[in-house]
């Protein structure tokens, strides 16, 4: 099973199944949302003796309220566990939060390395 194919269920059940990899559909209209993707695999993917791999993955929570959107995304929050669930090995890179102008919606960026098949 790939990452995607990991990651859509367990983010989808924080977000009443609107967890989507790598685009938001444009007619969303409920929040908050999760989009998600792994955008990069490290040249030495190898993970010791193990037949995992290292992938890069970016999760983006996205909503009309920045508290929520927060929560969700916090060191310790929601997105962690279900990644901890997820991955027998991760380690949180970054968590960023912006406002998107456009859609007028505040976003938690949080990136993550996993080691997954």
């Amino acid at each position: 099973m790939g990452v995607a194919e990991v990651l859509g269920p367990v983010l989808g059940a924080l977000v009443d199944d609107r967890a989507y990899p790598v685009v938001l559909p444009q007619d969303l209209k409920s929040w908050p949302a999760i989009r998600f993707s792994s955008y990069a695999v490290p040249a030495s993917t190898n993970c010791g003796d193990s037949d995992l791999d290292d992938h890069r993955i970016q999760v983006d929570v996205y909503g009309s309220e920045f508290d929520e959107v927060a929560a969700l995304g916090a060191k310790d929050g929601p997105v962690c566990g279900a990644i901890e669930t997820a991955f027998e090995s991760w380690e949180r890179i970054s968590i960023e939060h912006s406002f998107e102008e456009d859609g007028r919606l505040f976003r938690c960026l949080v990136v993550y390395q996993v080691a997954a098949p």
